[in-house]
């Protein structure tokens, strides 16, 4: 009887893991060649575009990354650094740079965000009463830009017609933590598990990355801009969400050679990092129920490619082999785009196994409504539900 059972199970899990890898081949497909004509898109104008960079806390990384984006090659834009509340030097280090750039601009921010809005979403508010552009660009503090970033930003926001773009960058990793889920979670996750043709031509939900938003600042402002979303730790998804509600055009594209970024720098910053992301999605996701649901849903899913093969290769089932040469495969393909180093293949299966058990964790502090920190700020874990 129990052998009939684990006949059973293996059959229905093999059915799984080819149905999900014929549906990502299909999708990694879908997001190269859509990728791929945004490569070869060229301004066909240049519009006046303000960057604005919200700063807390950053001394670290600040003047790099000011520095890239005084580099730019596009001939028109001026920059608004925002110095929310931080206790460091991120202050001094912005002002001695403005004295030698008539390009930069900073604001310095004193009192805490009023109640109601959350830290980064304020900062950002106030950046784009500041700004002077035709265009926006929302971009990080910890972020390096090459000299064309804007300039292909800009092109692909006028070749696809789209009035809101994001992008991806490169994902710096020196640490071990970091080799094992920055790249798996920020690059090979989202090309494999996407459709990012389909968000462009408005036929599903809008993913995008804070990291790098290009708004068309007429439209953002009619859309009610970063009040509209004060509250939202998911700044990004939520306005870009907004942009589609209102029948804008939204894109995201593979920014691996327009800039690049070290989001974290140890096993204690990845952890809460990612669990927060995840807590938030689940939150997304609506009540109690149906957010455990689409936790169960898409952790089988996701178990059935990158975990279960694994273990059942060391039960020597060898049939596994196919589902582990094919998802290799695609990982592999996958991080050539994102211009990956492939010896991080060899860490994937560790990889794949860490992310399970950081979503079980998230999808624990979710059910039990624990608070979410961010930037030295705590946040009511139910925050998206109120959206």
């Amino acid at each position: 009887m129990l052998q009939i059972v684990y006949d059973i199970l293996l059959l229905g899990f093999h059915i799984s893991a080819i149905a999900v890898l014929l549906l990502i081949t299909w999708r990694l497909w879908s997001n190269v060649s859509f990728w791929r004509s945004a490569a070869h898109a060229a301004n066909q104008k240049q519009p006046h575009v303000s960057i604005l960079v919200p700063a807390r806390n950053e001394e670290q990384s600040i003047t790099d990354c000011v520095a890239s984006l005084l580099r730019q090659n596009y001939p028109f834009f001026d920059i608004y650094v925002l110095d929310d509340c931080s206790t460091d030097q991120t202050g001094a280090i912005l002002d001695k740079m403005a004295a030698q750039n008539r390009q930069l601009h900073i604001i310095h921010q004193i009192q805490e965000p009023p109640e109601g809005w959350v830290g980064k979403v304020y900062a950002c508010h106030q950046l784009a009463q500041y700004a002077t552009g035709e265009w926006l660009l929302f971009t990080d503090a910890d972020t390096i830009h090459s000299p064309e970033s804007l300039s292909k930003g800009m092109a692909s926001a006028q070749k696809f017609y789209a009035s809101c773009i994001s992008a991806l960058p490169y994902q710096q990793t020196k640490t071990w933590s970091e080799r094992l889920f920055v790249p798996f979670i920020l690059s090979i996750l989202p090309i494999l598990g996407w459709n990012f043709r389909a968000q462009w031509q408005k036929n599903g939900n809008n993913i995008a990355n804070g990291q790098y938003m290009l708004v068309n600042a007429e439209h953002y402002r009619q859309i009610g801009g970063h009040a509209a979303i004060c509250h939202a730790l998911l700044d990004d998804f939520a306005l870009t969400q907004q942009f589609q509600l209102h029948g804008y055009i939204t894109a995201l594209f593979n920014g691996a050679t327009w800039l690049q970024c070290r989001m974290y720098h140890n096993v204690h910053e990845v952890w809460n990092g990612f669990a927060k992301n995840i807590m938030l999605g689940l939150n997304n996701a609506g009540t109690e129920k149906r957010s455990a649901g689409f936790a169960v849903l898409f952790g089988w899913g996701y178990a059935s490619i990158f975990v279960i093969p694994w273990l059942l290769l060391v039960a020597l089932q060898w049939t596994a082999c196919i589902e582990i040469f094919w998802i290799m495969a695609l990982y592999i393909v996958a991080a050539v785009q994102y211009k990956r180093p492939l010896v991080e293949t060899l860490l994937f299966p560790v990889s794949a196994l860490g992310i399970l058990i950081l979503g079980l964790y998230a999808l624990l502090r979710q059910q039990q409504k624990k608070a979410i920190y961010w930037k030295g700020r705590a946040y009511a874990s139910n925050v998206l539900n109120e959206m």
